[in-house]
């Protein structure tokens, strides 16, 4: 059996240079690039981004996929963005992480996950209905939520790929950790 460890802010990350063997993975949230870099080269571990504000920096230092709230929304994209990277073409990820940043934001702009519920519920695709302690979205977030997910509409869906052979909306894993 594997586990998944989380490094969050704050963590030096030390410990995970010598890792225990059935350490397998870390959802790195630290926020510190260097140390980020240290898990990557150091380590044998699949490093996973938990900052979904970090994902690109994240894929392009060579993380190994994603632990992310925000891709619930628009998951296509997201795998997207990761086949963009494994496959140099930084250009197109970047640009295409452009398109996706202010949705992150204000996904995170409000105790989560409210927002992802919202958003989720907005297409349609949940039950707009929530259980204590989760609070729900402001009203001014949810127009400002409602008014990226019109833009993200205008993104087409990402297609086929010649490495997947998966039509755009099929089920798939971001970063699978074997």
């Amino acid at each position: 059996m594997s586990f998944l460890s989380t490094n969050r802010r704050g963590d030096n990350g030390n410990s995970f240079f010598k890792c225990h063997a059935k350490i397998a993975a870390i959802k790195e949230c630290g926020g510190n690039l260097t140390q980020t870099m240290e898990l990557i080269n150091r380590t044998n571990l699949k490093v996973l981004c938990g900052d979904d504000a970090m994902l690109f920096n994240m894929l392009c230092l060579g993380g190994h996929g994603a632990i992310s709230a925000a891709a619930h929304i628009r998951p296509d994209l997201f795998v997207h963005l990761f086949e963009l990277v494994r496959a140099g073409q930084i250009g197109p990820a970047r640009c295409l992480f452009k398109q996706l940043l202010p949705m992150i934001q204000l996904l995170f702009s409000e105790p989560i996950p409210g927002p992802v519920k919202a958003a989720l519920a907005m297409r349609g695709q949940i039950l707009d209905e929530l259980r204590l302690p989760i609070t729900p979205m402001s009203a001014a977030g949810r127009i400002k939520l409602g008014k990226a997910l019109e833009k993200l509409k205008t993104i087409p869906l990402a297609g086929k790929t010649a490495k997947s052979g998966r039509a755009a909306g099929e089920p798939r894993m971001l970063g699978l950790v074997k």
